[in-house]
């Protein structure tokens, strides 16, 4: 019989307003999804899809309710409007896991909502339709077609929506916007349950109306969603608590003990639906075992790889160093055995030049050597950047010879994009016997490499007890000379260089000298070297500059007509304010800068003639005399002398080193040195003095005096003395000779023009 007029135009009403409302949230979804990036736009796409079927079964159901259809036929008809909104709203809801979710992600989430929807039916349906005193008496197969069905679909749905706003990440706007919209459109599925109870158009009214409300939220989230960081997941994956397994058991139980107690006997749609949420438990514990066996498979495969790159080395696949100090430890312990260890020479270079992939390639091809060129139970390591170990069953003796064949294989060239690299390398030995134990014996064969690399480089050195005594002294040098000055352990004195013939005093070299409370005297030649290394060289070039104008100008104000030359190095001439330093100490001691000379050794010059020029010149324009010591010790640069601003050449002893039958006098004359002789003439021909070093007998001073050599220094007229003792010498020359002194300038021959 078909309904009354008032009830049909409600009903009517009410699908009216829920058709315009889905037209315009959906027409609104899709439009703004659009401005979404590509990614994350097909989720309200889905959700959007969800509202237009939804809508179609409500217009349907209205149509029936207005031509007076049954009531099952009708309950079925609403049914339809979670039923076929179901699918398309629960994919839009996973999509919010973001662009590229896991199956297994979506797999455990939609398990997770179902377990939760079963529950919230299991006490629905005990509720509000088995437990209604009121409810009509259906067929099971009515009871279970036209209500448990589309009840169970919409329950699940409103489950993967709890989930959804429980795992959903801050701000959790959207999620829960959708979710909420997800649960109210499929409401229709559990509203059909209403008929029992109350007329059809109430029912039918009361799911446009919670269906329009979940349309509107929908349209909502996708709003927010174009506002937001859309690409962002708002749903993470994450392992469910235990209240969550716990809550889902209680349901069932407390239900099942509701039906036994009150009901007294089983209800055949509460015992399949909790045959349902039992197994449907079975079957998340089943997918949470799997994924633990996966974790865990997973976690031991890495803790393999993570083991493995903990002792491999990753760019050439040899053992590193935790590898070589476990088979020490371990695998070799009461064994003999070497240690090789080498360092690649002028391998900075090749990153220079030719860029880091290619010294990585050649990094590779090393290992690739050492692998190829080892016994099989030899274990190659690589130590980091250049250096590498090899370890080896041989004895002492074998362990060099190894060490020999291997120098000899990374000898050989290595092809590169740009060409042919050409390497060498350095080897440091050392054995079992001679180490205590492995950090030992690490230490000993890094030692001899670094002394191999000291004695000229690719050479194969093994280790030596003396090598340890060295180190020690070596490393005792290095601490005492940075605190030499502020102890006050430096001094310095002065050998004379006297004029020839008569042999009186015209000036003095200063020469540093260090007293180490333990070592004793060190000489110039071990700290000087070690001073440059650490960058202390400056420092002692300073104090050595100050001391040496003080003392002159001392003997200047005692009326001593005496010039003094200081040795620096290639270092602090490179200093942009050296020229500058050295005139703020002589105005500070009032020290005419013409008797100043700075000597500057041939050889330091000589590597870099181009470099040096500016500042030698920069001297030469304060007044200060510039002399070239050590001339002709294995770096004569002849050609260049006319392009050099120095004022005196100080001819190395190694010139005067002749035979002795060539230094022999015949009849008064004594043989000149031809080296001797050409060095002379041709600073006579420059317009520069010349001081013979190192004269240790008469002979030579025959020799050099025969060939013109007017200034001579040597243990012949005086070791390095003390200030006060040069104060004595001074005297005593001035008193027999109180003429000029030509090297400073008053009867020397005009001095070249250097700018030709």
């Amino acid at each position: 019989m078909p309904p009354e007029d008032g009830l049909v135009s409600t009903v009517e009403t009410a699908a009216a307003v829920a058709t315009v409302v889905a037209f315009v949230c959906v027409l609104g979804m899709l439009v703004v999804a659009r401005s979404l990036p590509k990614p994350a736009r097909r989720p309200y796409q889905w959700l959007a899809a969800g509202v237009g079927s939804g809508v179609c079964g409500l217009v349907v159901a209205a149509g029936m309710i207005a031509h007076g259809a049954p009531a099952n036929v009708v309950a079925i008809a609403v049914a339809l409007v979670g039923i076929l909104s179901a699918v398309p709203l629960v994919r839009g809801l996973l999509g919010l896991f973001g662009p590229n979710p896991s199956p297994g992600a979506l797999l455990r989430h939609t398990v997770d909502g179902l377990i939760v929807g079963a529950c919230i039916f299991f006490i629905g349906w005990l509720v509000f339709v088995y437990l209604q005193p009121d409810a009509p008496e259906l067929d099971f197969s009515v009871r279970f077609v036209v209500i448990a069905v589309p009840a169970w679909v919409a329950a699940g749905v409103a489950g993967v929506a709890a989930m959804t706003i429980a795992r959903s990440v801050r701000p959790r706007r959207v999620p829960v916007l959708a979710a909420v919209g997800v649960a109210l459109t499929t409401s229709g599925g559990l509203t059909e349950v209403m008929v029992c109870c109350f007329p059809q158009a109430v029912s039918l009214m009361t799911t446009a109306w919670l269906a329009s409300a979940g349309y509107i939220c929908l349209a909502a989230a996708t709003g927010v969603a174009a506002r937001a960081d859309a690409v962002r997941p708002t749903v993470e994956v994450q392992a469910p608590p235990a209240i969550y397994a716990i809550a889902s058991a209680g349901a069932v139980v407390a239900c099942s003990l509701i039906e036994m107690v009150i009901i007294e006997r089983p209800e055949p749609v509460s015992v399949l639906t909790s045959c349902v949420i039992i197994l449907t438990l079975v079957g998340r514990l089943a997918i949470a075992l799997k994924d633990v066996n996966k974790y865990a498979r997973q976690l031991e495969a890495r803790e393999a790889h993570f083991r493995g790159m903990a002792f491999t080395d990753p760019l050439t696949g040899l053992g590193n160093r935790r590898r070589l100090t476990q088979t020490l430890a371990e695998d070799w312990a009461g064994r003999e055995y070497g240690l090789i260890t080498l360092d690649l020479d002028g391998f900075k270079n090749v990153n220079d030049l030719h860029g880091h992939d290619v010294g990585d390639a050649v990094l590779v091809e090393v290992g690739r050597r050492l692998r190829a060129n080892v016994r099989p139970d030899d274990v190659a390591v690589r130590l980091g950047g250049d250096e590498f170990a090899v370890l080896t069953g041989a004895d002492p003796d074998g362990a060099v010879h190894a060490a020999r064949r291997l120098l000899a294989v990374l000898s050989r060239p290595y092809e590169v994009v740009d060409g042919l690299v050409f390497l060498s390398a350095s080897m440091g030995v050392a054995d079992s016997a001679s180490s205590t134990g492995v950090e030992a014996l690490l230490r000993n064969a890094d030692l001899a490499l670094r002394f191999a690399k000291q004695g000229g480089k690719n050479r194969v050195e093994r280790y030596d007890v003396t090598y340890d005594v060295s180190l020690r002294r070596r490393v005792a040098v290095e601490q005492g000379l940075r605190l030499a000055i502020e102890r006050d352990e430096l001094s310095l004195s002065f050998q004379p260089v006297v004029r020839l013939p008569e042999g009186h005093p015209v000036g003095v070299e200063a020469l540093l000298r260090w007293h180490h409370p333990e070592l004793g005297a060190v000489p110039p030649a071990e700290f000087i070297p070690v001073a440059e290394e650490i960058g202390g060289i400056a420092a002692l070039g300073r104090w050595t500059m100050h001391r040496a104008c003080h003392q002159l100008s001392r003997w200047i104000a005692d009326g001593h007509d005496i010039w003094l030359a200081v040795n620096v190095s290639v270092r602090e001439l490179r200093s942009p304010r050296f020229a500058e330093s050295v005139a703020e100490v002589l105005r500070a001691h009032r020290v005419p800068p013409d008797r100043l000379v700075i000597e500057v050794t041939e050889q330091s010059v000589a590597r870099d003639v181009a470099e040096l020029t500016a500042p030698l010149r920069a001297l030469r324009e304060l007044g200060v005399r510039v002399a070239l010591d050590d001339f002709g010790a294995g770096y004569s640069s002849l050609g260049q002398l006319r392009r050099l601003p120095v004022d005196v050449l100080k001819i190395d002893r190694a010139l005067l080193d002749e035979p002795e039958a060539s230094r022999q006098e015949d009849a008064g004359d004594p043989r000149v040195s031809p080296l001797v002789d050409v060095v002379v003439r041709l600073a006579d021909r420059l317009g520069l003095q010349v001081i013979a070093e190192g004269v240790e007998d008469e002979a030579q001073r025959a020799m050099i005096e025969a060939a013109g050599c007017r200034f001579a220094q040597g243990h012949l007229f005086g070791p390095a003395l003390p200030a006060e003792h040069v104060e004595a010498l001074l005297a005593q020359g001035r008193a027999q000779d109180p003429g000029d002194h030509e090297l400073r300038g008053v009867d020397t021959p005009p001095t070249r023009n250097l700018s030709s």
